[in-house]
């Protein structure tokens, strides 16, 4: 019964771990999408996202 707190203390680092990486691939990936933008690909694009 002592060791069932301890793995569910580690499955709990590991998920916060998980969910901290996908959330940062997700930061990144908009991010160059903002990036791609700015670049003038599409104005009126940026315009419209903006102005929401």
């Amino acid at each position: 019964m002592t060791s069932l707190p301890a793995s569910d203390l580690t499955g709990g680092i590991w998920v916060i771990r998980f969910f901290v990486i996908t959330s940062t691939f997700k930061w990144i990936s908009e991010l160059k999408i903002l990036q791609r933008l700015d670049t003038g690909i599409d104005h009126r694009y940026k315009l419209r996202v903006f102005t929401k």
